[in-house]
């Protein structure tokens, strides 16, 4: 893959969710965002094959198909920019979820995904590089999952959208926070193995 498409892919929400739409996808991109996510934070770089097939438990195989070569190519992309953000500059790492003028409800709904597919992330590279678990990463790890369970349904309000802003940057912390604990011990070579 040349450096400019790896340049050109886009981490924004809305070009993902369009994505979807047009592969009659009715899952979360947040969700593939954060089993991405949760595998890097674990230590464990997944080959190209294992990313390929954590997106088409996703979005269907149609992705590897020859017509969409293109495609392919952005969510490969899409690995390789999100596992840089971590290599590189972690402090500039945000969850991919919709923009603030998407309704609340949704975006609680996006997150709740995100933390899901982190959970589930996280558990498959933990399945393979099994550290011990820290007290906080049990706390972080059970508050996440309560995340992941987190009720959609609630009304408009300003301080619903400071309590969702909150969640939005605890959830970012809690994943840098795991990142530093478990990165430590990984046993992983530096650089990607998805070129």
């Amino acid at each position: 893959m040349t450096h400019d498409n790896r340049r050109a892919v886009t981490l924004e929400f809305d070009d993902w969710a369009d994505i979807y739409v047009q592969l009659g996808v009715e899952a979360s991109p947040s969700e593939l965002h954060g089993a991405l996510i949760g595998s890097l934070v674990s230590g464990h770089q997944l080959t190209q094959v294992e990313w390929l097939t954590q997106v088409t438990s996703q979005v269907g195989t149609q992705v590897l198909e020859a017509a969409n070569e293109e495609l392919r190519r952005q969510f490969e992309a899409l690995y390789q920019v999100s596992e840089r953000v971590f290599q590189q500059d972690v402090l500039s790492f945000v969850p991919m979820l919709p923009e603030d003028d998407v309704p609340l409800g949704q975006r609680l709904e996006a997150i709740g995904a995100w933390c899901q597919g982190f959970i589930e992330g996280l558990s498959r590279g933990l399945a393979v590089l099994k550290p011990e678990l820290s007290e906080d990463a049990r706390e972080l790890l059970a508050d996440l999952m309560a995340i992941a369970e987190i009720d959609p349904e609630v009304e408009e309000s300003e301080e619903q959208e400071s309590y969702y802003v909150e969640l939005v940057e605890f959830v970012r912390v809690a994943a840098m926070n795991l990142y530093d604990e478990f990165i430590d011990r990984s046993a992983a070579p530096s650089g990607t193995v998805l070129h």
